[in-house]
């Protein structure tokens, strides 16, 4: 039998007085030791218990991890447009769940709220190429015939000495 002892009192362990606080949100709820022990994997000291709804949020964050998207630019596309993470990555997810691969989705995002909060987004001819499914040429060709003229950026003439030339 294993227990507890807290000012010289015995305090059995059952699997009804055990507890835990979510990682995520600090939220308490009882665990089972003998669940989380038999299979091996877990110990007292390295195992975090999340609640529902945030073993939800975390999966969904792992999952865009393992696709090759970060945190950092999720949450660089949410302060530009300022709304929120999850928004960014509700978008990100969608398309993601449409089948698209995730650079596209990101430039999606960054589109969708350009368009809902008119905060002005600049696209390289590589993010519109991936968009369509196309080489950069042919992007550029294409944002032509609908009348978006393309920025061209260059080095001015005379400010090689920036450049240490």
């Amino acid at each position: 039998m294993f227990y507890l002892k807290h000012k010289g009192k015995k305090l059995e362990i059952h699997d009804d007085n055990v507890f835990t606080r979510c990682p995520q949100c600090g939220k308490e709820r009882v665990v089972d030791l003998q669940e989380i022990l038999s299979s091996g994997d877990g110990d007292l000291y390295g195992t975090a218990i999340f609640c529902s709804g945030c073993l939800e949020k975390h999966k969904k964050e792992i999952k865009l991890q393992e696709l090759g998207l970060h945190t950092s630019e999720i949450e660089s596309i949410a302060r530009r447009h300022n709304t929120s993470s999850d928004e960014v990555k509700g978008i990100v997810t969608s398309g993601l769940e449409h089948g698209f691969d995730v650079k596209t989705c990101l430039i999606g995002a960054r589109l969708a709220l350009s368009l809902s909060d008119g905060v002005e987004e600049y696209f390289t001819a590589e993010e519109a190429a991936a968009v369509i499914g196309t080489d950069e040429q042919t992007a550029v060709q294409e944002m032509e015939k609908a009348d978006v003229s393309p920025a061209r950026i260059t080095t001015l003439p005379g400010f090689e000495w920036l450049l240490g030339k």
